[in-house]
């Protein structure tokens, strides 16, 4: 390039950044969490060799085989039984050996911030923000507005219709490309919270 066409791609790049820095300002109103993606450490994921089976069942429901075409996973189990364990391991392999977005959420009752119900959709918002540039646009669209205002503490039917139910079919988010996945729901809030929290997840 010629400098006068290398000072032109300089100044594109350097708007595209302030755009992006202003964006980043705007989705903050929103209050994510940066600790609750997944947890990489061996002390987190499944032992080598372990539930082989479930991971593989897992797996093939991820990267969409014929066999399995439901849009959601449930994983239940009494407590200990390393439902948490196998969540950190799905989110790992998804990073590591599929093409896939990821969006994590993992609850922490002794957590001030991961124990409330408020704060999950908004994080995961975020999180899918990050991968469509026309998703991010709509969300900062929507933050900015007279109905967005205050949604990091709005009520989560609320939160959800207007983050998911709207914004969503308005932007070009292949959902069948990205995985959500949302560990220790029980450890969130109240019962209450937490069936409204699951019917919303169900009804992507």
């Amino acid at each position: 390039l010629c400098p006068q066409n290398w000072r032109v791609e300089q100044s594109s790049k350097g708007r595209r950044l302030i755009v992006l820095i202003e964006q980043e300002l705007h989705l903050q109103r929103l209050r994510p969490s940066d600790n609750a993606h997944y947890r990489s450490g061996e002390e987190h994921i499944c032992l080598p060799g372990t539930r082989k089976d479930l991971l593989s069942r897992l797996m093939r429901w991820v990267t969409g085989s014929p066999e399995v075409f439901l849009q959601s996973f449930w994983l239940y189990g009494v407590a200990g039984s390393g439902k948490s364990s196998t969540a950190n391991t799905i989110a790992l392999r998804v990073e590591e050996e599929t093409g896939l977005d990821l969006s994590c959420y993992f609850c922490k009752r002794d957590d001030e911030y991961l124990s409330k119900p408020a704060n999950v959709l908004p994080t995961l918002a975020y999180r899918i923000a990050q991968y469509y540039t026309s998703y991010r646009t709509a969300l900062v669209n929507l933050v900015c507005s007279r109905e967005g205002a205050g949604l990091a503490t709005a009520d989560i039917t609320k939160q959800f219709r207007l983050l998911f139910e709207e914004l969503l079919p308005r932007t070009s988010v292949p959902l069948r490309s990205h995985v959500i996945v949302i560990d220790a729901l029980d450890e969130c809030g109240s019962a209450a919270d937490q069936e409204k929290l699951a019917t919303c997840f169900l009804s992507l």
